[in-house]
């Protein structure tokens, strides 16, 4: 079998596995898509698949790093070769034997290549973030409304423009949305988001423009408003106010240092939904100054 003919089949099988609780299609077909493409077109087109080496795939690893590509980047395409190996030898298209060597491919280490280092995020506070959101015109009501329910939640820009009315418990003691469409769904993992006052008033003030069940629904038809309209939107009002750019992701970001600052690391991944720590500690890391730590404590504990 061909490297291309092998290529095919997995975007066969991603297309149909990589979907929703509902049925629709994630971004990770697409995804893997565009990093076949590239990893096939690096390689004649008559290069069989089981005579694919882990020294070819780090010969295009090395090669997307010196495109300056992020390493982040170039570490996610690899470990998307690496899957399609993988699913090959499960479902018997080549041997494992012929593909042990390809699984020992290690990603790019921080520092230790030519690709380019992800800068900081830059995460604004959560009344910088209050203030953007006010940016957007009135016009757009509905994305205002989406990105303030993301400062008020923690909840990501999909969750929120993607709420359904059977998502929403208001009659609780707390009331709370209850996501049944959301990152780990496929897993049977639960997703609850405490709603604040001003939220509930919020997605209440929502409910009766609720249509085929979406609070958000799109103006073009069925379906919902999608969230890389808001990123545009968002983008706009950063750019009109003349303030640095910040994507509705950076606000999650944002809840995440508040609630642990004021609550804990805990209760900030029990918000994000997170079900590792390390995960969280990404969006809320561990402050590590010496202002944070007390530098007079430190000075007198080494004194003693």
């Amino acid at each position: 079998m061909t490297l291309t003919r092998l290529a095919g089949l997995y975007l066969i099988h991603a297309e149909r596995y990589y979907r929703r609780a509902d049925g629709t299609p994630t971004r990770e077909s697409n995804n893997l898509r565009s990093t076949l493409q590239n990893f096939c077109r690096s390689l004649p087109a008559s290069t069989l698949a089981s005579r694919v080496t882990g020294g070819i795939i780090r010969q295009w690893r090395d090669a997307l790093a010196d495109r300056k590509l992020h390493r982040s980047t170039v570490n996610q395409m690899v470990g998307r070769i690496k899957r399609m190996f993988r699913w090959a030898v499960e479902e018997g298209h080549i041997r494992e034997h012929d593909a042990v060597e390809i699984f020992g491919v290690r990603p790019l280490k921080p520092f230790r290549s030519p690709a380019v280092e992800q800068q900081p995020r830059r995460v604004p506070s959560l009344i910088d973030a209050a203030d953007i959101v006010a940016q957007i015109p009135a016009d757009q009501q509905e994305i205002r409304t989406i990105m303030r329910l993301v400062t008020l939640t923690g909840a990501r820009i999909g969750e929120i423009a993607g709420l359904r009315l059977s998502d929403v418990s208001l009659d609780s003691e707390t009331p709370h949305l209850n996501l049944r469409q959301h990152k780990s769904a496929h897993k049977s993992k639960p997703r609850l988001i405490p709603l604040t006052p001003e939220a509930v008033a919020l997605v209440t003030s929502r409910l009766t423009m609720c249509r085929n069940g979406f609070l958000f629904p799109s103006r073009r038809g069925a379906g919902h408003v999608t969230p890389d309209w808001c990123r545009e939107v968002l983008k706009a009002a950063c750019r009109n106010s003349d303030r640095q750019h910040h994507s509705p992701h950076t606000f999650r970001h944002a809840v995440a240092r508040a609630v642990r600052a004021r609550v804990g690391l805990d209760a900030a991944q029990a918000l994000l939904g997170h079900s590792s720590v390390r995960t969280t500690e990404i969006y809320c890391p561990t402050p590590n100054t010496l202002a944070s730590a007390g530098a007079a404590a430190i000075v007198h504990a080494l004194s003693a």
